[in-house]
């Protein structure tokens, strides 16, 4: 009888999580090259196929080919998220076609089982049995899948930015080009470092108003519903925080406007709400 998650249900537009550990749960990563060879495989099948053609000599004549191509997916695939542990991988993608998912992924074992294989000198199943794949049916759960992919290294390695996953990209450490990331704010090349505390106390101070406003006036989510909602917002917020300015300092201005001191109740309950149903 076939395992869980071996009998996989193929659709179009879909996200699954796939796993696959090594036989008898032996290491399928040995060392930094095989991590890194079963990553280029990944992204050499979901890139533009490369065209270029080769000149080789065969019995002194000279011929010119182009070298056989690895199945490509490139449009077909959409890769959100990825670990490699050295017994085995998680992979979260969307499938743009029916069997997308399925092709990609008999390639990528086939050829890197081929790498392993060869490299140490062994015969045999590398992987044990076919991939797993998990039909998502709850968009709410792509976020949860996220965080469980990139916590996994967390047991072998500490610094989650050096384990082998998406993680750095996520956290845009892992970038194209110098132009493009999060260094590119420019409080970092300006050594402003102090503005993002800011950020958080004016995240944690709008979710007091926001209490304030909804408990007064009517929850945000149906004022923003129209024009004369919105102007409502305004005309609170003019009322009650933008005509005293600098008048105040901070902490007197939150007890004018709020009632009560400064204090992240309301942020650790917004983000209950928000998250809740993932965790």
């Amino acid at each position: 009888m076939p395992s869980k998650n071996r009998l996989k249900t193929y659709i179009k537009d879909a996200h699954y999580h796939i796993y696959n550990r090594g036989v008898a749960k032996q290491k399928i990563f040995l060392d930094l090259q095989d991590y890194k060879v079963f990553l280029k495989y990944l992204r050499e099948s979901l890139s533009d196929p490369k065209g270029s053609k080769v000149t080789f000599i065969l019995k002194g004549q000279t011929f010119k080919g182009e070298p056989r191509q690895v199945k490509n997916f490139k449009d077909k695939i959409e890769i959100l998220a990825f670990c490699l542990m050295p017994n085995h991988f998680h992979i979260l993608l969307k499938q743009n076609d029916k069997n997308s998912m399925e092709g990609l992924m008999r390639s990528l074992i086939t050829r890197y089982a081929q790498f392993f294989n060869k490299k140490y000198d062994r015969v045999g199943h590398l992987f044990q049995g076919r991939y797993k794949a998990v039909l998502v049916l709850k968009d709410g759960y792509i976020l949860h899948l996220t965080r469980y992919i990139h916590l996994n290294p967390q047991e072998i390695q500490k610094d989650l930015t050096k384990a082998f996953s998406s993680y750095q990209e996520y956290l845009g450490l892992k970038v194209p080009d110098y132009s493009s990331g999060v260094l590119q704010d420019v409080h970092w090349s300006n050594g402003n470092v102090g503005y993002f505390p800011t950020y958080s106390l004016g995240t944690i101070l709008s979710t007091m108003w926001k209490y304030k406003l909804e408990k007064n006036v009517d929850k945000i989510s149906e004022l923003v519903k129209n024009t004369t909602g919105v102007r409502k917002i305004q005309d609170w917020l003019r009322k009650h925080v933008h005509q005293y300015g600098s008048t105040f300092v901070f902490k007197e201005l939150v007890k004018k406007t709020c009632g009560e001191d400064f204090n992240s109740r309301y942020f650790i309950e917004y983000l209950n709400r928000k998250y809740k149903e993932l965790y």
